[in-house]
């Protein structure tokens, strides 16, 4: 159904019944068109102006294609896999592993407690941690008015991630630490799409669940300078569906999707609890699906698969405290607000459905704000850590805009 009447589909196209050709509207035979009405404009220009009679006259609107329901479904597959395929930033993946200044406080251990290998030393110079297990849960909504939708698509996803890892000491000298580590994980995605094209049938909607393995590299210098490294494959499996997910027009589509990203930041202590990182983030990511078929029998295929290069420029203020607890053993506490800034250079993703072409993009600058924190308790046998950020286009103030969460847990043996 579209506009209330029934409606065939061929390839990218729905064909509806009318009486009556374009040239000839009053022959009485009736034609399979795919044609679309576009919204009349608010003030039409008139066809012929006349100053001493304004009238505005009654232009007829433009006549486009109807594409069927699922071409906006499939236009923004590809932004969903681009979505589900990017990287965490170092503090959102670990947490706070540097210590310095009021978060290295030297502490007095009781006689009858042991030494612990990694105890941070008697003085206020630097302590990283080191090896351990993590485990992190991520949550975000994401909500998108495209720049470019060959379908006028809008789009909202939510996403869940849920990531674990362990990470080692590699090399260790006066001048840093070398850390390395290895994790896996699994992520869900759904998502929701709206169109012209399928205002009738309900909103297109994607599920998608992805099972994916990584590795790290991440070096502290003693002097507050890091430089993380990581490194990222996915494997995704997906269900596309219209008629507000009544219709599956897609089932178990393979995709793959693999990320990279290198991070660098330099923290700058301003007083022995308060210190500044300014930072730096960029993420090449690449993403591709198995072609397909849809319900319809439409070729459904991605052009030259969908890839992303994001950059982001951070700043965070950062305090630590430290004490010791009732056991003699050392807490700490590193609590921070970051503000970023992000620039997309690629984005762009085109998908082929039976010989058209539905490109999509969205804004490339955004802006976030967030705050975050790590507490680790018995010398750091334990470690919670999270962050929560809000962020949105700075093209187009507040109508593209993404809400994100993370939590985690680190343990040391």
């Amino acid at each position: 159904m579209h506009e209330g009447a029934p409606a065939v589909v061929g390839g990218a196209y729905a064909y509806k019944l009318y009486q009556g050709g374009i040239p000839t509207p009053d022959d009485g035979d009736w034609y399979l068109r795919s044609t679309k009405m576009t919204v009349d404009p608010e003030n039409p220009d008139p066809e012929n102006p006349d100053p001493g009679n304004p009238d505005p006259g009654n232009p007829e609107p433009p006549i486009g294609p109807l594409y069927q329901a699922g071409d906006p479904v499939y236009e923004t597959y590809p932004q969903l896999l681009l979505g589900l395929s990017g990287l965490p930033t170092l503090q959102q993946r670990v947490g706070n592993r540097y210590w310095a200044g009021n978060g290295n406080k030297p502490i007095s251990q009781g006689a009858d407690l042991p030494v612990l290998p990694d105890a941070p030393q008697e003085d206020y110079g630097p302590f990283i941690e080191k090896t351990g297990a993590w485990m992190r849960l991520e949550g975000s909504h994401t909500s998108i008015e495209p720049t470019l939708s060959g379908t006028q698509a809008e789009y909202d996803y939510n996403t869940f991630r849920l990531q674990a890892g362990y990470d080692a000491l590699l090399f260790e000298d006066s001048a840093g630490t070398l850390i390395g580590g290895v994790n896996v994980q699994y992520v869900h995605g759904s998502a929701n799409i709206s169109s012209p094209y399928n205002a009738d049938s309900g909103r297109g909607k994607i599920g998608t669940n992805g099972i994916g393995v990584g590795g790290t590299l991440t070096w502290y210098g003693s002097g507050g300078f890091y430089l993380d490294g990581q490194a990222q494959a996915t494997w995704y499996d997906s269900d596309l569906s219209i008629g507000g997910g009544r219709l599956p027009v897609a089932s178990g589509n393979d995709g793959f999707g693999y990320a990279f990203a290198i991070e660098a930041g330099q923290r700058i202590a301003l007083s022995p609890a308060w210190s500044i990182t300014p930072q730096a983030q960029l993420t090449y990511s690449r993403v591709d699906f198995d072609d397909f078929n849809d319900a319809f029998g439409a070729a459904v295929s991605l052009e030259h698969g969908g890839k992303s290069l994001l950059g982001r420029l951070g700043i965070s203020l950062d305090y630590e405290n430290s004490w010791q607890n009732d056991k003699g053993l050392l807490n700490r506490a590193h609590v921070y607000a970051i503000a970023n800034l992000y620039k997309e250079f690629e984005g762009s993703t085109r998908v082929n459905v039976s010989g058209v072409s539905f490109a999509s993009d969205k804004d490339d600058l955004w802006g976030g704000i967030g705050v975050g924190g790590s507490y680790n308790w018995d010398d750091d046998k334990f470690s919670v850590y999270g962050e929560a950020l809000v962020a949105t286009s700075l093209d187009n103030f507040g109508d593209s805009y993404s809400l994100k969460g993370t939590v985690g847990l680190r343990v040391k043996w």
